[in-house]
């Protein structure tokens, strides 16, 4: 017979495996045991094949790191090209903004010179009428 201390079992007591063990006991046991038989299945059996001659590996290592530095000054450069296009294109249309203002404020002062002249063509009418009357009237005087 196996005693296992439970949990909740004083340090004197112990209980057989499968009675009155709460759950998360079993549940834990049950982890163990499948843990336990994962590692031995793991454990090379029979013929194994050679192992790699130092050399072999140290090239493969050096071809890793190789590749790993290549892949991270690429990746470098990659970065470094897209923030400059970044850059490039926040100045173009900082430029395109700067002159969509300008011409803004161009129409802007068009449209106010235009308003101005619509106001002063319409009164000259009624000063020309009167103007016209006067001069008229002046003429007369001075045959």
């Amino acid at each position: 017979m196996i005693g296992v201390m439970s949990e909740g079992a004083s340090e004197g007591g112990s209980r057989e495996i499968g009675q009155e063990l709460s759950a998360p006991v079993k549940r834990k046991l049950r982890r163990q045991v499948l843990a336990e038989k994962k590692r031995q299945q793991k454990k090379p059996q029979g013929i194994q094949k050679p192992s790699r001659s130092r050399s072999a590996s140290q090239k493969d290592e050096g071809k890793t790191e190789e590749a790993l530095s290549h892949r991270v000054l690429r990746s470098r450069e990659l970065a470094m090209n897209a923030r400059q296009k970044k850059k490039e294109k926040l100045d173009s249309l900082q430029t395109e903004i700067s002159k969509l203002q300008e011409k803004a404020t161009e129409l802007e002062t068009e449209n106010k010179e235009l308003l101005w002249k619509v106001g002063n063509l319409s009164q000259p009418s009624l000063f020309a009428a009167r103007s016209e009357f006067s001069f008229n009237a002046f003429n007369r005087c001075n045959l």
